[in-house]
């Protein structure tokens, strides 16, 4: 006889007492080894969980005394309209639409590999028989995997409302290969752009790449919010600077080169926030200037130099992360790895449901008459 998957409440546990367990159960997933990590989203609930008035909701799934599956969310009540409040249940990392909230990708259930759908399933059918909340957001989740699916289908059998409202493209570039493996598999003009902006800086001037080490991070903070407001007219947030911070401060004491600044004939012209964890390297934040050199673009050229020591240190990915850039879509210029990532809005208020159904149903009509 199979033994069943059971589900438990780990809120008595808090996340600090569930570290141990937690990093083992990411070490035997598949879940993104920063986002879903005892470092990201516990620094992230420090800053963030007193200002949203959420309470932890941390369920966990065991076969036997064996973790196999870990649920990590918040619980909090929001606002859609004036007289109109909800009971929303999320994954911890994200307070989907908040503003001043840092917000996480590739969020999920963090499921042992060896029983991911079961696994994801009993989590799942958990969260669903659960009538305590209004709406449940999955943020950022990757469109199609394990928790993806096995929350839809525990909704479609409870005959819920399920909604896709935004959705969005990561991109990461594997370097298994090493840099110059990495380069051959850019397009003619990518690879101009990397390494012949570099080549052109260093034919007119003074190029350097600056890692800076934890005593530096003020400067290097520094740097980075005098390129961005050059860059966006507006400074870096305050609470993403705070929150970053706080992780950059982390990974630095270990020894991970965080902040890096390229400097041509000793002035800074671009600098970049990255963080490490899982072998792979996440370009967190980052701003550059113009200089005055023909065909040349510091930020294209601070990309090469980045990746080019993520390789030499032996890392298997660096990740671009989702969105897009201000005039182009540069991550998928550098990253030949696509993850569509979706946000899906699960409804069981039947007055939210029928609000959002009625405003889905005028979006489609819109669309479908919206000049081409």
């Amino acid at each position: 006889m199979v033994q069943p998957i059971r589900v438990e409440s780990w809120v008595g546990r808090g996340l600090e007492e569930m570290t141990g367990d937690w990093l083992a159960l990411l070490e035997r997933s598949s879940a993104d080894p920063l986002f879903n990590s005892p470092e990201w989203l516990t620094t992230w609930w420090a800053y963030y969980g007193e200002s949203l008035g959420g309470e932890l909701d941390l369920r966990a799934a065991l076969l036997g005394s064996r973790l196999v599956g870990l649920a990590l969310m918040q619980r909090r009540r929001v606002t859609h309209r004036p007289g109109l409040e909800a009971r929303r249940l999320e994954l911890l990392g994200t307070a989907w639409r908040a503003k001043g909230v840092g917000f996480s990708e590739k969020l999920g259930f963090i499921l042992d590999r060896d029983m991911e759908r079961p696994a994801a399933d009993a989590l799942a059918r958990s969260v669903m028989e659960d009538s305590a909340w209004d709406e449940l957001v999955l943020p950022h989740v990757i469109d199609e995997g394990a928790t993806d699916s096995s929350v839809r289908a525990a909704a479609s059998g409870h005959a819920l409302y399920i909604r896709s409202p935004d959705s969005m493209e990561a991109w990461s570039a594997p370097l298994q290969g090493g840099f110059e493996a990495f380069l051959a598999g850019l397009g003619s003009g990518t690879r101009n752009r990397v390494m012949g902006s570099r080549n052109r800086l260093q034919k007119a001037g003074d190029l350097r790449e600056q890692v800076l080490e934890f005593d530096r991070l003020p400067e290097g903070w520094g740097i980075l919010d005098r390129l961005y407001q050059a860059r966006w007219q507006r400074p870096i947030s305050a609470h993403w600077r705070a929150f970053y911070g706080a992780i950059a401060e982390q990974q630095a004491r270990r020894g991970i080169p965080v902040f890096s600044i390229l400097e041509f004939n000793d002035e800074p012209i671009s600098a970049q926030l990255n963080l490490r964890a899982g072998g792979r390297e996440y370009s967190m934040m980052s701003s550059f200037v113009p200089v005055e050199v023909k065909r040349v673009s510091p930020g294209w050229a601070h990309f090469g130099f980045a990746i080019e020591r993520a390789c030499a240190d032996g890392l298997a990915a660096y990740d671009l992360l989702g969105g897009e850039g201000k005039q182009e879509q540069y991550k998928a210029a550098l990253g030949s790895e696509r993850t569509n990532l979706v946000c899906r809005q699960v409804i069981r208020k039947p007055v939210l449901a029928g609000m959002y159904r009625a405003w889905d149903a005028v979006h489609a009509i819109r669309a479908r008459f919206r000049p081409a």
